[in-house]
């Protein structure tokens, strides 16, 4: 076998798959990193039947020792499913333990409507995913979620089943095992009347959380109604009350201390919880044209109130099973009740304002600039939380959320901000000004978290965004991307993520730009944590591809943090593709994504 008169490998018979009926193998994977040292994979591919096909994969690491990869896929008229599983059975790097990975994902229908859905996988130990660089894009992960679920639905209805796991990706101390749902069945009513004003939603669900300690399991059972009334029809006017019951009823069984013996008994306890929640949504739009420069916009300005009132309910003796407190956003404004779940209903009585502007390019019938901005306002404290015996929250206003985003054909920047309204109470300011000027509140400062993204396409399979991002507690995220036809056959996309902790890592900087950036803390920062503060590269991934009409080849250089201490793993590969033997477009590294 030879490319370019060049000799690449000798052998008595090979056979390659280059049409609908062929079997053999294709183009090795060959790369090299510091820690794995060389990896080498041959597949060979065999088409059992039109709608089936298997994939065995022999790979070989130079310091880990030799895997067996393997994939079945098949194809019916009711559906498409894979299943995968790769074995290890002696890792020379981790004591000659086993390693393995089972895969199977299913989808289609069964019948005639009802539709299934099936991703069922497990992990030898939870540094898998980081060992072997597959494709689950779970870096950040703690868990591995398996699922199965089964809908049907008709005009006015749905009723869906589904039963799901967990496996943990992070070690659990003894006891920690999560809860997960087997069976859930939900099932949902809507719209059953004629009134195009009137909106009705009905929701019914039995849940079973299943648990390692049948003292932790449970049933719960729920039943949610929701009635929207629209008052106004004008088109400029919004004005429509809602009003929600929820009920939920919790089934599980505790230990009780008998009165006649020292030992306790296991006795079944009943909890019950109806809340009702209101709510009134009103807004008015405003809408005005303008003739700016050669092209028609419409300014649209368009000013909502929520006004959400819950009673207090004590639900301190119910379980909490899946429900949690989400981040604050402009869809948790519109919503009453403050958590997501149903374990509990939160009291509250509260305003909260929306104001959204847009200039849309009526040429182009586009949203060109927009300005969003969202607060709340509390009127009393609130006391139902996820714990059985909560701290009230007594803050008279929530953060300030805005949304900047601007766009033309070819670029585009937004800016999400939420900021801490703390420091804009007059009562905080301080007379005289502080002498330390480390203390002067400054625009950093007032921000809780923010996110710059900027994106350039100026063509198809062109881009290049840099996205920035600021938590509450200072640390920094820098990510670039790269997806750019350079011309004819040549073709490059990269990655880069970067992380400034002012509290410090593990390592101390050792790239220039890390130093600079310590340098810079340390001149303009907090002085307290700066001679901790360090920057931190996560990943660097790049990938540079030739594809002609009948081959291609693509090298990939690629730096990533990997497994529980975080430490550094360098890879080098290089791939090559006969067309009809490959497709190097459907193997991108972990980290690249493909431009649109």
């Amino acid at each position: 076998l030879s490319f370019k008169e060049w000799p690449l490998a000798y052998s008595p018979w090979l056979s390659f798959p280059i049409d609908d009926e062929g079997s053999g193998f294709l183009m090795p994977r060959i790369s090299r990193s510091g820690r794995e040292g060389l990896d080498w994979a041959m597949p060979w591919y065999w088409r059992a039947a039109s709608h089936r096909d298997v994939t065995l994969t022999p790979r070989f690491f130079e310091h880990r020792g030799l895997m067996l990869e393997s994939e079945f896929r098949f194809l019916n008229p009711a559906g498409q499913g894979q299943l995968e599983f790769d074995y290890l059975p002696h890792d020379r790097l981790e004591q000659n333990r086993l390693r393995w990975r089972n895969l199977f994902t299913y989808e289609g229908t069964l019948g005639k409507s009802i539709h299934s859905q099936l991703f069922w996988s497990a992990l030898s130990d939870e540094n898998y995913l980081n060992d072997f660089n597959t494709d689950f894009n779970l870096d950040n992960a703690t868990t591995l979620r398996r699922f199965i679920n089964l809908s049907s639905s008709g005009d006015f209805w749905r009723l869906q089943l589904t039963a799901e796991d967990f496996q943990p990706l992070t070690v659990l101390a003894p006891g920690a095992q999560g809860i997960h749902r087997s069976p859930e069945i939900l099932w949902q009513l809507w719209d059953i009347n004629n009134d195009t004003r009137l909106q009705s939603h009905l929701d019914l669900s039995h849940t079973y959380f299943n648990h390692a300690d049948i003292k932790k399991a449970g049933h719960r059972q729920t039943a949610t109604l929701s009635l929207r009334y629209a008052i106004s029809t004008h088109p400029g006017i919004v004005f429509s009350p809602q009003l929600q019951l929820v009920h939920a009823l919790q089934t599980f069984r505790e230990e009780v201390d008998n009165a006649d013996s020292d030992t306790a008994t296991i006795d079944t306890t009943y909890l019950y919880n109806t809340v009702p929640l209101f709510t009134l949504h009103s807004g008015l739009i405003f809408e005005r044209d303008y003739l700016l420069t050669t092209s028609q916009y419409r300014h649209e300005l368009k000013p909502e109130l929520f006004f959400h009132y819950v009673p207090y309910q004590d639900q301190s003796t119910l379980r909490n099973y899946n429900t949690t407190e989400p981040t604050l956003s402009f869809s948790t404004l519109s919503k009453a009740n403050r958590f997501n779940g149903l374990d509990r209903v939160g009291d509250t009585r509260q305003l909260n304002l929306l104001l959204t502007s847009d200039w849309i390019n009526q040429s182009k019938g586009t949203e060109q600039f927009t300005v969003r901005l969202g607060q709340a306002w509390y009127a009393n404290d609130r006391y139902v939380g996820l714990q059985q015996s909560p701290a009230a929250l007594n803050t008279l206003k929530s953060n300030l959320l805005s949304d900047i985003s601007w766009r033309n054909p070819v670029m585009e920047a937004q800016f999400l901000a939420v900021w801490n309204e703390e420091t804009f109470r007059p009562e905080q300011a301080t007379e005289p000004p502080p002498t330390d000027t480390s203390a002067v509140p400054t625009l950093a400062n007032n921000l809780d978290n923010a996110t710059v993204r900027l994106s350039y396409t100026p063509a198809t399979k062109r881009r290049i965004q840099y996205t920035h991002q600021r938590d509450s507690s200072a640390v920094i995220n820098d990510r670039l991307d790269v997806d750019w036809h350079i011309n004819g056959p040549w073709h490059i996309q990269g990655v880069w993520q970067q992380k400034f902790n002012p509290q410090g890592f593990a390592n101390k900087p050792t790239t220039p730009l890390g130093v600079a950036l310590q340098a810079l803390h340390k001149k303009f920062g907090d002085t307290t944590s700066a001679d901790t503060a360090y920057t931190q590269v996560l990943n660097t991934e790049f990938a540079l591809t030739y594809s002609s009409c009948c081959w291609g080849t693509r090298l990939n250089i690629s730096r990533y943090l990997s497994g529980t201490h975080q430490l550094p793993k360098y890879t080098v590969s290089l791939e090559f593709e006969l067309k009809g033997l490959g497709a190097l477009e459907q193997r991108l590294p972990r980290q690249l994504t493909p431009a649109r």
